[in-house]
């Protein structure tokens, strides 16, 4: 103690050292989030647990869930301009018993009205995505499966579209709302 008594800079720098190190981890953000989703679950039971896996990262969202005639739809919808990236990985069963996982990313970087939402749910839950997503050939390479996904949102009016596919992780950006 008498040392820092002594050299008063010493302390102060020691401090702002400290300071250099540590603030940055207090100020940490979230900046994506990945829900991982059980597809042989209920649709309420799906929904109670993405929103406990938003809850425990601290993301302010609603979660809208609904899985009727072998299809799975699901939503994630928050207001919070900082909210974080939010990927979802999906865990499913064949008959085979085997896991089957497939990383499905969806950004709108534009604001989308109700009727917007329901044509992009449209694209999205096409037999063409399917096709590339779910039941994929083995000849399809990814920058096939990215063109039909895009097309697939062209013929719903998205044209200013990123897609990228890599394996089973699909990345669509919407970057502007659709146009007739």
């Amino acid at each position: 103690m008498r040392f820092y008594k002594n050299h008063p800079a010493l302390a102060a720098l020691l401090a702002i050292l400290a300071l250099a190190v540590f603030a940055p981890l207090a100020y940490a953000a979230v900046t994506r989030v990945l829900l991982s989703i059980d597809t042989s679950k209920s649709g309420p039971e799906i929904e109670n647990d993405m929103r406990d896996q938003l809850n425990a990262a601290g993301v302010k969202a609603d979660v809208f869930v609904d899985k009727s005639d072998n299809k799975l739809k699901i939503g994630v919808r928050s207001t919070d301009p900082n909210a974080p990236e939010i990927a979802v990985k999906v865990n499913g069963r064949d008959e085979s018993a085997s896991t089957r996982h497939l990383d499905i990313r969806v950004e709108a970087h534009c604001e989308l009205a109700p009727e917007q939402q329901t044509a992009l749910q449209a694209a999205l839950t096409s037999q063409a995505v399917i096709d590339v997503t779910e039941n994929r050939a083995d000849d399809i390479t990814d920058d096939e499966a990215a063109a039909r996904i895009s097309d697939a949102l062209a013929a719903q009016g998205f044209h200013d579209v990123e897609v990228t596919v890599a394996g089973s992780s699909v990345s669509i950006v919407v970057k502007s709302p659709p146009t007739p």
